[in-house]
């Protein structure tokens, strides 16, 4: 029919609306801002709207955003007028939820949240990527609303799919984000830890010194030093460091510093040897 066409027209151009909205944000805090904005816009009557996320290390549920029509009207932080019934009732089911009047709902007979916080009309959609519930959108009022019905359900629905897509959009961009300043760093501290290798061999008689420094990993444990001394003595050193990546480079780097300082009094090997175990030790104990 006429309206039924005229409907899924209001859906489409709605989601496409907000797709284009929040399809841009890659900060995750700004993008849950955007959507409950946008929620407001589409279902004007809602009186407070919710995205609780599921933390991605601990698995706990956690209100991520919070709009209120009514900004001036402050909640406990210790208790937020969120049901927790209609939350496991979604999660169990993993598909979204109306109740035109929660207070007479038969579905949720014995929930207290629902009667202290005065919710009526209430949608909530879980924000699904890929079979995963990333969290859940919840819309409520405190009065009957008219536009919370199967229709309006459908398009929060839909509005969910669209951003859990964009929430996980959202992560995936700070991930890369992160490894991309770890790799520098990691590029960073490989530079670092080539100024303290030798530039070149040390020319000393006949004899022809050739050098060569790799790692398995962008930075190591591994070192090697020519220590020229008065006198034409050269001190060689080479080193290996237990273990791989940044620990072992920062040994690397306190035990290159110290064998230079110590090689400068022109001890016996042993005695050079010695020196540095005992320091070695000592670092050790403080790690």
């Amino acid at each position: 029919t006429i309206e039924e066409l005229s409907s899924v027209n209001y859906r489409l151009r709605t989601l496409l609306e907000i797709f284009q909205s929040i399809g841009t944000a890659l900060d995750e805090d700004e993008l849950l801002e955007r959507i409950l904005d946008q929620l407001f816009d589409v279902f004007p009557e809602s009186g407070r709207g919710f995205i609780i996320l599921r933390d991605p290390d601990t698995g706990m549920l956690t209100p991520r955003a919070v709009k209120k029509a009514k900004p001036d009207v402050t909640d406990s932080e210790e208790r937020l007028p969120i049901s927790g019934t209609i939350i496991e009732y979604v999660l169990e089911r993993k598909q979204a939820v109306l109740s035109a009047d929660a207070m007479s709902d038969d579905r949720f007979p014995t929930s207290q949240s629902i009667l202290d916080f005065e919710m009526r009309s209430v949608m909530c959609a879980p924000l699904m990527y890929e079979d995963e519930v990333l969290g859940f959108i919840l819309l409520d009022t405190q009065r009957i609303a008219s536009n919370y019905d199967e229709e309006g359900l459908t398009l929060l629905a839909g509005i969910a799919n669209q951003a859990a897509l964009s929430i996980a959009n959202a992560r995936l961009h700070s991930q890369l984000l992160k490894r991309e300043r770890l790799e520098q760093d990691l590029r960073n501290a490989r530079r670092i830890q080539n100024s303290f290798l030798p530039t070149e061999p040390p020319h000393v008689g006949d004899y022809e010194f050739v050098d060569w420094y790799g790692t398995a990993l962008e930075v190591g444990g591994d070192f090697y030093d020519f220590i020229e001394l008065p006198g034409g003595e050269v001190v060689v050193v080479v080193g290996d460091v237990s273990g791989k990546g940044i620990t072992a480079a920062l040994m690397m780097a306190q035990m290159a510093s110290n064998v230079r300082f110590f090689a400068g009094a022109r001890p016996q090997p042993a005695e050079l040897l010695a020196k540095l175990n005992q320091v070695a030790l000592s670092s050790a104990t403080d790690m």
